[in-house]
Parts: structure tokens; C-alpha cells; sequence
């Protein structure tokens, strides 16, 4: 039976919209109408663009755009080899990242990746880490794209060590993003 690769991506946002729900303890969290493609076809206000860019609404003060990919069969490994098709895959999905947090003043691309029976890995700009919150982790890769480093580390991991707040602008920091 063929898997219809659309179905599978919205069952992959469900998920990483439900855990996030789950973790921060609120229903903030839901999936994007047309995966974030709403906000290049509609004139929407700039908290609308915020919360609509990306693949997962976030709430208003969230520091984060969210991009899921789930189900692509992308080997990470491939990340340290010369130019290939992984590789290529996955710069694609932090530009697209990129891109859509650009829309918002102080917003931070993420990237959370889940292949198919697997743990949700997610990838964010080494910038945005103290050194504390790195020690933090257990496991984590580091490679340059575009002369920033990147981290990539489990979902769940992250969510557990991180503190809360670290995911949320405060109030001065929520105003400059406006």
C-alpha cells in the first residue's frame, strides 16, 4: 500500500504539536492551516505572521518558528560527508526555517526533524546556548551551514534540561520582536 506522504507529514505535526501542548502545559500549540504557507498568501498582522510562520502556531511570546519535518528518510550522518542529497535536504529545511522566522524581528528558526519509528531530533543555532544549557545535554552533534554553528540534539532531551523560560521571550525582548 502506498503511504500518502501528506497524511504522514499532518500525523508527524500532530505529534510535535500534542508534545509540545503536553510540555509546556497549554493548547497554544496547534498545527499551521496549508503548513505555513498561509502567511505568503494572506496580509496577515505581525503577531498573525508570528504566530503563523512556520509549521506549528506558537504561542505570542514562543522564541521560536517552528518547522517539522517528519517521515523523510534523511541519514544525519551524511551531514559530515562532501555535498550529497541528505545534506542538500537538510540545509533546505533550515533555510526554509530561516526564511520564516525572518518574517518576524527576534525570532529563532528551529527545526524538528523525526524520521519515520524514530526520536523527534531538533536543530537550532548554537548562538541562542549558554554553555550551561549545553552541558546540559547528553548527546548533541555541532556542524556549520552558512557560517553559523548548529546544534542537533533529541527533542525530548532538550525539553527536559532546558527551563521553560528558555523557550519564551520575556516582555522587553517580546516588544522588540514587534
Amino acid at each position: 500500500m502506498a503511504v500518502n506522504s501528506k497524511k504522514k507529514g499532518n500525523r508527524g505535526e500532530r505529534k510535535i504539536v500534542e508534545m509540545l501542548n503536553n510540555h509546556f502545559d497549554t493548547k497554544e500549540f496547534a498545527r499551521v492551516p496549508a503548513s505555513g504557507a498561509i502567511s505568503t498568501i494572506h496580509k496577515l498582522s505581525k503577531n498573525s505572521i508570528k504566530s503563523y510562520c512556520g509549521d506549528i502556531v506558537t504561542p505570542d511570546n514562543f522564541r521560536f518558528s517552528v518547522e517539522n519535518k517528519y517521515g523523510y528518510e534523511v541519514d544525519l550522518y551524511n551531514l559530515f560527508q562532501e555535498d550529497n542529497g541528505d545534506k542538500r535536504k537538510i540545509q533546505d529545511f533550515i533555510d526554509q526555517a530561516i526564511k520564516d522566522s525572518s518574517k518576524v524581528s527576534g525570532i529563532e528558526p528551529m527545526v524538528i526533524y523525526t524520521r519515520t519509528r524514530k526520536k523527534p531530533l531538533v536543530a537550532i543555532r548554537k548562538l541562542v546556548l549558554t554553555t550551561d544549557l549545553l552541558n546540559s545535554l547528553n548527546q548533541y552533534i555541532v556542524f556549520k551551514y552558512k557560517k553559523e554553528e548548529w546544534i542537533v540534539s533529541d527533542l525530548n532531551e532538550i525539553l527536559r534540561n532546558f527551563p521553560k523560560e528558555f523557550f519564551f521571550l520575556d516582555n522587553c525582548e517580546k516588544e522588540n520582536a514587534n
